[in-house]
């Protein structure tokens, strides 16, 4: 299947992947944990009432599953903004990154993203670096969940059975993301791989992103 990349619907919502993918975003400014994790679930609920089996969701430790085997959610809070993400027919993973001066960049960069990704964003004026870096970050997070494979350093290795960095980083790679704008001050990756995903795993025990 080819996807196309996104559009904005007319309740505000962004479409990914030909409507495959609807993306959203509410504001939990002044909210505790507690009301923001309620606030971001109605509006979930909301949008996604008239689509036949994605209004449909059961409650976990990691955050809220679909319902249908087909359907993938995927939760991320950053700043005084949450957002959610459904698809259908793929895996997905959803990202939301403030934008902000990070005084230790080139070591967090090294770590987590690689040597090759801190080179570039070490060519990256002042003004410029934050959003370099919250991309970077966007987009490990977004493919990360994706995969359901949990955030590690650059080099460890992963906790899915015989996949070495190597493999993690290929497979990451492997996933097609879009970086959706709209959002002033946030950076805000989506990343999805047609099912059957690479990594197969109990939809009860391995939801694409906290909630």
């Amino acid at each position: 299947m080819a996807y196309a990349t996104r559009r904005v619907s007319a309740d505000g919502t962004w479409q990914v992947a030909e409507g495959a993918i609807r993306v959203g975003w509410v504001s939990v400014a002044g909210l505790s944990r507690a009301a923001a994790r309620q606030h971001v679930r109605q509006a979930l609920a909301r949008h996604t009432a008239g689509l036949a089996g994605r209004g449909n969701w059961q409650e976990t430790p990691q955050g809220p599953v679909a319902a249908a085997p087909e359907v993938s959610l995927s939760l991320s809070y950053a700043g005084e903004a949450a957002v959610w993400a459904v698809g259908q027919g793929c895996k997905l993973g959803v990202d939301l990154v403030q934008l902000a001066p990070l005084a230790d960049w080139r070591a967090v960069s090294q770590l987590y993203l690689g040597e090759a990704v801190t080179a570039q964003l070490a060519t990256c004026t002042e003004a410029a670096r934050p959003a370099a870096f919250a991309e970077a970050w966007a987009q490990l997070e977004a493919r990360s969940k994706c995969l359901d494979l949990p955030l590690t350093e650059w080099q460890a290795a992963s906790t899915k059975p015989t996949l070495s960095p190597a493999a993690r980083h290929a497979a990451l790679a492997r996933c097609q993301t879009v970086s959706l704008t709209g959002l002033a001050g946030y950076v805000l990756v989506v990343a999805w791989q047609e099912a059957p995903p690479l990594f197969a795993a109990s939809p009860a025990s391995t939801p694409s992103g906290g909630g």
